[in-house]
């Protein structure tokens, strides 16, 4: 159309730009090593001094790119946002250490996780120490029941400590 430019960018690895209102579209381009097939430019304006941090931050992450950044900025958050509707699908993993001496509590653990086959995807066994065990729990279906759960392992007697990350795929 009239609105609309075609600009050839021999540094996007002779990739075509069509420029439309604020937003740039690029097709396809080579970005960090990895082809994207589209993806669009934006501006974002930030004070110094928090770009500043910002690059402090990144660079100690190890990011390549302030893009690349942003990008697993936006995702955390769309997650996040997905994950605390408890009827949304999703994949967890439970972190738990346990003192194996007491009582019962290999029993009690077992016999919660084969109550729920649904949920538990898979479970890795690790001994710490003479008295001490870490297992993570593979899960995944609704983040309501996930996080029931999760909390209902962690609560078992003789669990020293457990945590849950929540997750899902964003496309």
């Amino acid at each position: 159309s009239a609105s609309q430019k075609e600009i050839i960018l021999p540094n996007l690895n002779h990739a075509t730009q069509q420029v439309t209102k604020n937003f740039k579209t690029v097709t396809p381009i080579k970005e960090d090593g990895v082809t994207m097939e589209k993806i669009t430019r934006f501006g974002v304006s930030l004070e110094p001094e928090l770009l500043k941090k910002f690059d402090k931050k990144i660079k100690k992450e190890g990011y390549k790119s302030r893009s690349e950044a942003i990008r697993d900025l936006i995702r955390k958050k769309l997650i996040e946002d997905k994950t605390m509707n408890p009827d949304a699908e999703a994949f967890g993993a439970l972190t738990i250490i346990y003192d194996h001496h007491i009582r019962n509590i290999k029993n009690r653990l077992m016999e919660t996780q084969h109550n729920h086959l649904k949920e538990i995807l898979s479970t890795t066994h690790v001994h710490i120490d003479r008295n001490n065990c870490l297992e993570v729990i593979v899960l995944r279906g609704k983040t309501g029941n996930i996080k029931k759960l999760s909390d209902n392992i962690i609560s078992t007697d003789g669990v020293k400590h457990g945590k849950l990350v929540i997750t899902d795929k964003i496309f």
